[in-house]
């Protein structure tokens, strides 16, 4: 059981398969690649616990700013408010909590190694991308009025686009929106330009892309991807790094049935099997986001490319052999 393998990374998949591989005795060889990181991410209680089971800790994430409400405004429609559960934190700060509580990996570089881990972009051995969306995000610091509730985040369609705003405490907050400048979005705002006191012009908005993606291949001779070296999810679902996560196990779980010696082929396609699934779960979770009626186009073109997502992710999971495995105990089982 004992091995090399080298993780391509350094976020919250790269930890999290760092931890669940070195209970094996391998030999973790670190080789970290560069990726974008966001000013702040939610949490929810499923993946605190996710995590503080990984990590054999439960107050991982104890004394960060708590969302409890999330207010929607979408399609027109009036504003609801739904219980939610999360802890907001900032990227490197998950990052310090974690890595804390990895081992110290080997200096050594990621020659010679059984397998590869890729957990973020950045290696030309991987596979094309396949991209079922063009809407690119951008991240704007704001200051929040008083009288918005500091517990909260708000998501608004507009006419072309949308608004997503979390409160990250000191009366701050981070407004992140697709379709087009924050300014001009704002302008046909109900609910989320009431929480805004203004708009912070320093430092300036960060950009990312913000539709679904995935690698056309999730494994290789000697390697798998998982975290955003295999896909990324739309911002505006919540479920990045709990997906992030899952895909960590996957992937330890994996790597760990093809070092005890179970046919390669079967342990892989189960792998990807499982992967897929999830983000068609996905893409037909974010067909429910983008079914606006609008005269704008942004609506209906990213709808039309989750669509073609859908369709292509049916067919790959069509095309794969039943479950073989079962995941018990962060460990595959066969059936």
């Amino acid at each position: 059981m004992t091995a090399r393998i080298a993780i391509h990374g350094q976020g919250i998949a790269a930890c999290c398969c760092a931890t669940l591989l070195r209970e094996q005795q391998s030999t973790i060889v670190p080789a970290q690649t560069s990726r974008p990181k966001l000013p702040a991410v939610l949490i929810s209680n499923g993946t605190q616990a996710l995590l503080g089971e990984i990590f054999q800790n439960e107050k991982l994430f104890d004394g960060l700013p708590k969302i409890r409400k999330r207010v929607v405004a979408w399609n027109g429609a009036k504003a609801e408010t739904f219980p939610h559960s999360a802890v907001i934190v900032g990227d490197q700060a998950i990052g310090e909590r974690l890595q804390a509580r990895v081992p110290a990996s080997t200096s050594d570089g990621p020659d010679e190694v059984e397998w590869n881990i890729f957990t973020s972009k950045g290696s030309e051995e991987l596979a094309p991308e396949l991209r079922f969306g063009s809407r690119v995000a951008g991240v704007t610091e704001v200051r929040l009025r008083e009288s918005a509730e500091k517990d909260a985040c708000w998501a608004e369609s507009v006419e072309s686009g949308w608004l997503f705003l979390i409160a990250i405490g000191n009366e701050d907050g981070l407004l992140i929106c697709t379709g087009g400048e924050p300014a001009s979005l704002l302008q046909g705002s109900r609910l989320v330009c009431e929480q805004i006191e203004r708009l912070n012009r320093e430092p300036e908005a960060a950009q990312f892309a913000a539709y679904p993606r995935t690698l056309s291949k999730l494994h290789g001779g000697d390697w798998i991807a998982c975290g955003t070296a295999a896909m990324s999810f739309d911002p505006l679902s919540g479920e990045g790094t709990g997906a992030a996560v899952r895909q960590a196990i996957l992937a330890a779980a994996t790597v760990r049935a093809l070092l005890r010696g179970d046919d390669a082929d079967e342990v892989l396609a189960e792998f990807s099997l499982r992967m897929r699934l999830g983000f068609l779960r996905h893409l037909e979770m974010c067909r429910t986001f983008y079914q606006v009626n609008s005269r704008a186009p942004f609506w209906s073109k990213e709808l039309a490319m989750l669509d073609d997502g859908v369709s292509w992710a049916r067919k790959e999971i069509g095309e794969q052999s039943a479950p073989r495995y079962r995941l018990v105990d962060f460990d595959f089982v066969r059936l």
